[in-house]
């Protein structure tokens, strides 16, 4: 069993595209992700840029989040090369996998790209949408959090430092794997449980521990290799 963190960066349409923007107002311009193994170890990465075919440069405020330029993406793969490259990768071990991501947002915008660009998934795409994971829903479960919370502040809340440039969607991918790796390591998970609790107390959070808590349920249900 593999396990794959992924991660998207997206740029707006061009305002003229009235039709298109009521079907999907993004196009992605990056997909990072990292293979994790079945001990939830790094064992590849994937990154590419994706050239966007709805609008002639990368705009400004997308610019200053990500750090992507239009000349970086102008000879870029467009969405239909780039997503088969990034599905060829993940299935190019033979293994099953499942498809971690922060929140829903990036399925939602693979599923309306493909609308938008009529693009028709082979098996093993269809199979990749099969096996999605919310992360960021399943950590704020098991947590007792009530809340989506962000994946720096996740972070935190382990005790973690995010590592690299944020809004870069191999970083962002490569920080998500440490949070998937440490939910399904008890000794770590129980550590991390200590920061959580007290960055909670900081902000005079008055649910008891069993009551935030069930430890018999902590670590993710995962299939068997």
């Amino acid at each position: 069993m593999r396990h794959i963190v992924l991660d998207l960066e997206m740029n707006e349409l061009a305002k003229q595209y009235n039709k298109e923007r009521k079907i999907c107002r993004f196009e992605i311009i990056e997909i990072g992700a990292v293979m994790l193994d079945n001990n939830f170890k790094e064992t590849d990465s994937f990154k590419t840029y994706v050239k966007p075919q709805y609008n002639d440069e990368i705009l400004e405020v997308y610019e200053n989040l990500t750090g992507i330029k239009t000349e970086m993406v102008s000879d870029a793969p467009v969405f239909w090369k780039s997503f088969r490259m990034f599905s060829d990768w993940c299935g190019k071990s033979g293994d099953k996998y499942m498809i971690y991501a922060w929140g829903d947002s990036d399925y939602n915008q693979v599923v309306k790209e493909m609308k938008l660009k009529a693009y028709k998934p082979n098996k093993n795409e269809k199979a990749m949408l099969n096996n999605w994971c919310n992360f960021q829903q399943l950590y704020t479960h098991k947590l007792g959090v009530d809340h989506a919370i962000s994946l720096k502040k996740a972070l935190t809340y382990a005790g973690l430092d995010f590592e690299g440039k944020q809004h870069d969607a191999l970083f962002d991918a490569r920080n998500t794997s440490e949070l998937v790796a440490i939910c399904n390591d008890k000794v770590r998970f129980e550590k991390m449980l200590g920061s959580v609790v007290d960055a909670f107390k900081e902000k005079e959070i008055s649910n008891s521990l069993g009551d935030m808590f069930d430890f018999s349920k902590m670590l993710l249900p995962l299939d068997e290799e």
